[in-house]
């Protein structure tokens, strides 16, 4: 990329002229361009269109101005900013060097003394940032600029910004908020942040220092999320033995996946790098545990504290691992139980809005499809079950009012019986192979529709649009996702028709229990494999009606659960971050294998 758009040239002219392009991140393109002021060299940023359209001028550049009042040796500066023609852009220090992202792309893993010189200089500007109040919330090596033997820090603010404006035209074009490989599972899932996200995102470029790669990777951001969510951070010292015990457990400490078992500041991380040795032999691999050095530390900025004393780390809570490993696993099957007889069910109060989904309607009146319509309202159930903000009535609920009223109900009565906040209904009809979808959500406590809409599909996007109607009723009922939930919500891939009409038979089948209909699910099942072997859904089924046949002793243990597990890691291998073949896993090792720890996990 070396010559920029001619409206991108003409807009800038008059007072920043471009030279040439630097390179395009996720969310603005990067220019060198000419100060004309002050005749010096700058690099001009240009949001995205999209994402300008998303933020408006006016609340960008409130944003953008947080930037402007942080003044560290490590922070890069912000010069200037403005809309120019319709492009929102800011302006800043053009640095003689390289990114942090170049170099690794260049060199690999870097040497001990570099990453942590550099992660001190990061270290230092986030301190000083999060004294006045400031998230940087997007710390990777892109935003970390290599000048002069030191590390800048870029795009204060930036991240701030666009998460301020909660746009839909954000959610629409993929924009995370953050970069899937260094965002902490709190802000993932859409929750408060803090300094501490900021910790586990330096934890994360340094883990990549040392080893090579970021501590979670995947094939997509959703597989990503999942494993920050979900799994332990392997120690660095199993990519690079070298690295000293007191490093290996600072890291894993910072990236504890609750933010109270990290440090409380950057400070503490910075310390507990800089310790000679640790003074108690700790287990690696435990996130939340510390070095327990004995002395007084020194922060960068050459404040002294005592270091922490571990009361908030895993190691500090015991359990009485025979009652709780036995409780949680009563629960777990509880838990199991509930899930797989209702199809996904709503949580306390507490979670906010509550909406029901009434069973999607078949305007063609043909019994024999009946089960098309029953698959799609159970897989718009599960997905919205997903959001945690939502209380969602789970399916056996809801088909049971189907049942009380077969001439049907009206959403006010529906919201009256259920006491929810919002009501969806949907319709279908065949048009030869195209079905056409309506769908709306009706506000129960003003009787009003919220919001309706209508699609045209082929029969192997069903799955699609019905995730394309759960995005648009969080929204309705949210108002925006969670980078966790967007990606968990993202379109699905169109499907064979044959496979999904196979697949949603034997759903059907495995709803309705019993030997003979779990044994013929079992073989719809396969034969939706036999037809699409990378469809995912297909596997969690089949591990769902297995873990049913074990429990009721259908088939023998060993042949049942071991059959129930194969297909839940399949199902997994395909989509992580489905919740069934998780539950299936869980009861398996509760269960059969008696193995509590793993059940827990």
């Amino acid at each position: 990329m070396t010559t920029p758009p001619v409206q991108i040239r003409d807009a800038f002219a008059a007072q920043y002229p471009i030279e040439r392009a630097l390179g395009r991140g996720g969310m603005a393109t990067v220019y060198l361009a000419r100060d004309l002021k002050h005749q010096r060299l700058v690099a001009l940023k240009v949001l995205h269109p999209e994402l300008a359209a998303g933020l408006g001028s006016e609340r960008f550049l409130r944003e953008i101005r947080i930037e402007a009042n942080l003044q560290h040796p490590h922070i890069l500066p912000l010069h200037d900013s403005g809309d120019a023609g319709g492009f929102l852009f800011y302006v800043m220090p053009y640095v003689d060097g390289e990114s942090l992202r170049q170099r690794l792309v260049r060199e690999g893993p870097l040497p001990l003394p570099d990453c942590l010189r550099i992660v001190a200089d990061v270290g230092e500007a986030l301190a000083y940032a999060h004294d006045r109040g400031v998230v940087h919330r997007d710390v990777k090596p892109e935003n970390i600029l290599l000048s002069g033997g030191h590390a800048l820090v870029a795009d204060f603010g930036i991240a701030k910004a666009l998460e301020a404006a909660g746009d839909t035209r954000l959610t629409e074009t993929g924009w995370g908020l953050g970069t899937p490989a260094y965002m902490s599972p709190e802000q993932i899932a859409g929750g408060t942040v803090d300094g501490r996200s900021d910790i586990y995102g330096l934890g994360c470029v340094l883990y990549e220092l040392l080893a090579g790669q970021p501590p979670f990777v995947g094939a997509n951001a959703r597989a990503i999320f999942n494993r920050h969510h979900l799994d332990p951070v392997t120690p660095v010292s199993a990519a690079r033995p070298e690295v000293a015990p007191h490093i290996d457990h600072a890291v894993l400490r910072a990236l504890a996946k609750e933010p109270e078992d990290r440090f409380k500041t950057v400070a503490e991380f910075l310390d507990a790098l800089q310790v000679a040795h640790a003074s108690q032999s700790v287990p690696q691999g435990v996130p939340g545990s510390t070095p327990g050095a004995a002395t007084p530390l020194r922060s960068p900025s050459g404040a002294r504290h005592e270091p922490s004393s571990g009361a908030g780390s895993a190691l500090a809570r015991p359990r009485t691992a025979l009652v709780v490993f036995a409780v949680v696993g009563v629960l777990a099957i509880a838990g199991y139980l509930v899930a797989f007889g209702g199809g996904g069910g709503g949580g306390g109060a507490a979670r906010g809005a509550s909406v029901a989904v009434v069973p999607i309607e078949d305007l063609g009146g043909d019994t024999s499809q009946a089960y098309i319509a029953e698959g799609l309202t159970n897989e718009l159930i599960t997905d919205l079950t997903r959001i945690q903000a939502l209380r969602v009535i789970n399916r056996q609920t809801m088909q049971q009012m189907a049942n009380d009223h077969p001439d049907g109900v009206t959403p006010k009565e529906v919201a009256s019986k259920l006491k929810v906040d919002a009501v969806v209904t949907a319709t279908l009809q065949w048009l030869g192979d195209t079905v056409h979808l309506t769908a709306q959500v009706t506000l129960a406590g003003e009787d009003r529709t919220l919001w309706a809409e209508s699609y045209d599909a082929p029969r192997g996007d069903l799955l699609k649009v019905q995730r394309d109607i759960a995005r648009a009723v969080v929204e309705q009922l949210r108002g925006r996702l969670s980078p966790m939930e967007r990606a968990e919500l993202s379109a699905a891939r169109p499907v064979d028709p044959e496979a999904l009409d196979l697949y949603e038979r034997g759903r059907r089948l495995s709803n309705k229990r019993g030997e003979k209909n779990l044994l013929a699910a079992v073989q719809f099942f396969e034969q939706t494999l036999d037809r699409d072997p990378s469809f995912a859904l297909a596997y969690s089924g089949e591990a769902d009606a297995y873990v049913q046949l074990g429990y009721a002793g259908a088939l023998p243990p060993a042949v049942a659960f071991g059959k129930a597990r194969a297909a839940a890691e399949k199902a997994l291998a395909r989509d992580s971050t489905l919740a069934e073949p998780h539950a299936a896993l869980a009861y398996v090792r509760f269960y059969h294998d008696w193995d509590w720890a793993a059940a827990e996990r």
